[in-house]
């Protein structure tokens, strides 16, 4: 609720990236209450006293908590880097909803626990069960992690097939099928065909004129497969010199016309004759000023001018940014006499959006991976458990791209676009929370000697019921009709869900080797 006030207070509008952030930050906001009240629970049935529970619990949990908000806040602001607008006005909605909610959890929850006199029982549901030691956990988890590195060897090569969907058409909502529509034969137009021109203009006729000339060597003599058509004043008015070589082929089609064998022509063939000889009646040029009105409407200026306004239209497919961007690179640039002509379209703008989307992309991965890592190394200090951290975080990594490809490769799914790019730095900002919760807890577990199984049946627990409620809330968007928006639930919770068995095996394997007590218990 508060960071919606934010939002209208500050922005006074969701876009159709925000739009959906509500339900987004329900799914992991809850994730720091379903820590505090699970640890609140279980100090409380340790204790038997609900304040001193409280206080146990916010000492407990404080560092980890802040640590997750911390990065994953960092992480969704490193949107404010790029340069779509909708962008990063989702990563900063979206960081104050996760810095709101580890404040309410942190300041409000306990309230809420005091005025409803305590939670209930922790319920003895556990993950491991009750004759597996901390020594056969520890095998068991050995064998997983050798298992997942060697199938992530020939997994990683799945990456090269991760795509970013170009085409816009794939991305829109699926067509009603079996409904009546008006039949708009050849006016439709092929596949490859866009009806939405390119506008040049430029500050002299005699550069549009050289463009006309530019453009007729290229659709009759290059013949290029992107040109249809073009429009000029030179389209409609010849140049003089032109139009006196035609006359004088008028002139000679006349005279063959006008012979006398053709007035015995019948039928059909009288017609054309007549028609011919209409036609061919004429011995003078002809200037702007004899053209009707409405052709020179068209390329007529606001300041009634007209000559230096032109159209290209090209032969392509209009949703895809590919074909758009061929398009762009042949007709978007021209220069006669020195000066450059002024080129615009629509279509480009798409074309400059994936442009600029798929640049945001990589430096976004690259940005939000290095501010996890610095704040990483400020907060744990210790290389090992940096080790332990960037290690889990890569594997989280590594497999979210990889099974992208394997997906994209076998079902046409969970490619990049323009609407999930928003996701790269959520997921990767959520899912080092289950790693900082898992690493911290495990320390806190050898220190009271509990063991793996103690941490899989309290923290191991918490991280996986908070990463599902966040899951979840990305799941709800795979149910939109928008499949260029359901790319976001597709990609959001497969990266989730990777980032969660990452740190559920990861870290008490790497932690067993590299940071684990000399003196621990494996009873």
């Amino acid at each position: 609720m508060l960071m919606l006030a934010f939002t209208a207070l500050w922005y006074g509008y969701l876009n159709p990236f925000t739009l959906f952030v509500a339900s987004i930050i329900m799914g992991m906001g809850i994730d720091y209450s379903i820590h505090f009240m699970g640890n609140c629970q279980i100090q409380q049935s340790r204790s038997g006293d609900l304040k001193d529970a409280l206080k146990k619990t916010i000492e407990h949990l404080f560092r980890p908590m802040f640590l997750a908000a911390l990065t994953t806040a960092s992480g969704l602001l490193t949107l404010l880097f790029a340069h779509f607008t909708g962008f990063y006005e989702f990563g900063v909605i979206a960081a104050v909803g996760i810095t709101l909610s580890v404040t309410s959890a942190l300041f409000a929850l306990p309230v809420f626990i005091l005025t409803l006199n305590g939670l209930p029982p922790s319920p003895d549901r556990r993950i491991i069960p009750d004759s597996w030691t901390n020594a056969d956990i520890g095998r068991i988890i050995n064998r997983l992690a050798i298992a997942a590195l060697v199938i992530s060897v020939p997994l990683i090569f799945m990456s090269q097939f991760t795509e970013f969907e170009h085409d816009f058409q794939k991305l829109r909502r699926p067509k009603r099928e079996n409904v009546t529509r008006i039949s708009t034969g050849v006016a439709q137009g092929g596949k490859r065909t866009t009806s939405t021109p390119a506008v040049v203009m430029g500050d002299d006729p005699a550069q549009l004129d050289q463009l006309y000339d530019t453009l007729m060597v290229r659709l009759h003599e290059e013949k290029d497969p992107y040109l249809r058509s073009f429009l000029t004043l030179k389209t409609f008015v010849p140049s003089q010199e032109d139009q006196e070589e035609r006359l004088e082929l008028i002139e000679e089609i006349r005279d063959l016309a006008e012979a006398r064998v053709f007035d015995r022509a019948t039928g059909s063939d009288s017609l054309n004759i007549a028609l011919l000889r209409k036609f061919t009646a004429i011995d003078s040029t002809f200037s702007v000023e004899d053209l009707p009105a409405w052709s020179v409407d068209m390329l007529r200026e606001k300041d009634d001018t007209y000559g230096n306004i032109g159209f290209i239209y090209g032969k392509f497919r209009g949703g895809d940014a590919r074909e758009i961007a061929k398009f762009q690179d042949r007709y978007s640039h021209w220069n006669f006499g020195g000066q450059d002509l002024r080129v615009f379209s629509s279509q480009f703008i798409i074309s400059d959006v994936v442009k600029v989307v798929k640049k945001d992309s990589l430096t976004m991965a690259v940005l939000i991976i290095s501010v996890i890592l610095l704040i990483l190394i400020l907060s744990l200090r210790k290389p090992r458990l940096v080790l332990i951290s960037g290690a889990s975080l890569l594997m989280g990594v590594i497999w979210t791209v990889s099974f992208m490809g394997l997906f994209t490769l076998a079902f046409d799914v969970c490619k990049l676009g323009i609407y999930n790019i928003i996701v790269i730095p959520t997921v990767i900002g959520v899912g080092i929370d289950a790693t900082i919760y898992m690493l911290i807890a495990w320390i806190d577990t050898y220190r009271h000697r509990g063991g793996l199984k103690a941490l899989y049946n309290n923290m191991g627990k918490m991280v996986m019921a908070s990463t599902t409620t966040t899951m979840a809330g990305f799941g709800g968007v795979l149910f939109i009709s928008h499949r260029g928006m359901r790319t976001i639930g597709e990609i959001a919770v497969l990266g989730l869900f990777l980032f969660l068995c990452s740190s559920q095996i990861f870290i008490p394997w790497l932690a067993q080797k590299l940071f684990q007590p000399t003196n621990q218990d494996e009873g």
